[in-house]
């Protein structure tokens, strides 16, 4: 799609969506809030995000102890939420990236530090999703950044407004050239709003009849869309070949090698038959017998040779 035709595309759905909802004016909050208010409301509703936030900042004594506390204790405390865990790991690991790289939570500072720095800053932050990075920038730094969810993104490629491709590399080509900087929190507000209820309830009458006003064909891809997703489940996944280790051959296949080298051995030795390991002990047997029956005892020694030579002497008469 050509660049003047998806600015029409994104000019059309804030036409649209302005018949529908109303902004909702945010205050002006702490770098941090803002940052850990983008983590609760991603695919919550502002009402919903605002009673999470306030019910942390009640029950902790601070950021600290919400990083130390469980992702379960935490998506207990939102369980008002559309995605309470999800939200409750995205807090966390906002929290753990903040303090990691500053030892504070107070990280107004950066700000001093001039748009684009301070948000390279947030970039290398582990864990920050789009949304929150967009959310950041355009309520907490004062750029200009459309935050979108996954839900908005679903809208957008239904509309045609972004490819496939755009969606899945978390992308909106055009999206801040068609909607200039000071619209720019208006259609943040009505989108957010819009994505919300398409993300909960994307079958309700109500939504489905904003999509066709802002497109008639939306529906039909959107079905179709699913319809892919759905048969690309359904698919067993291809079986993974396993690593083999260099001289050892894949399981249940001996190494050619040591077979060989085993039948060689076998077959090298002849086998003997059963008369012949027979016959060897009775041969050894008879061979011994004759080894020991010809074999001479040495001749007694007779009664004058055991005599000593002293008694063999005759005695002599004196005279």
């Amino acid at each position: 799609m050509s660049s003047t035709n998806r600015a029409a595309v994104f000019a059309k759905i804030h036409k649209v969506l302005k018949k529908h909802y109303k902004q909702v004016s945010l205050p002006d909050r702490p770098l941090l809030d803002n940052l850990l208010y983008a983590c609760v409301l991603e695919n919550s509703t502002f009402e919903a995000a605002d009673e999470s936030l306030a019910k942390l900042q009640e029950l902790f004594f601070n950021w600290n102890e919400v990083r130390v506390t469980t992702v379960t204790e935490l998506s207990e405390v939102m369980s008002n939420l559309a995605d309470s865990r999800e939200a409750a790991g995205r807090l966390k690991k906002a929290l753990q990236a903040v303090f990691e790289t500053h030892y504070t939570f107070d990280i107004d500072f950066l700000k001093k530090l001039g748009q684009g720095k301070a948000l390279k800053e947030f970039e290398k932050f582990t864990g920050l999703t789009p949304f929150a990075v967009a959310f950041v920038t355009q309520h907490g730094l004062g750029g200009h950044a459309i935050p979108c969810n996954k839900a908005a993104l679903d809208i957008f490629v239904a509309t045609e407004a972004i490819a496939e491709a755009n969606a899945e590399k978390w992308q909106t080509p055009g999206l801040e050239r068609a909607i200039p900087k000071n619209k720019g929190p208006e259609f943040a507000s009505l989108l957010h709003q819009f994505a919300v209820d398409f993300g909960t309830s994307p079958n309700s009458q109500r939504v489905k009849g904003i999509l066709a006003e802002i497109d008639p064909a939306a529906k039909e891809r959107i079905a179709q869309r699913a319809k892919q997703s759905a048969e690309a489940a359904s698919q067993p996944a291809p079986a993974k070949k396993r690593k083999t280790s260099p001289g050892k051959s894949p399981p249940g296949k001996s190494s050619p090698d040591k077979s060989s080298a085993a039948e060689s051995g076998k077959s090298s030795k002849p086998k003997a038959n059963k008369s012949d390991k027979d016959e060897k002990p009775k041969a050894d047997r008879v061979e011994k017998k004759k080894s020991s029956s010809g074999a001479k005892k040495p001749a007694a020694a007779s009664s004058s040779d055991k005599k000593s030579p002293s008694k063999r002497l005759t005695k002599k008469k004196p005279r």
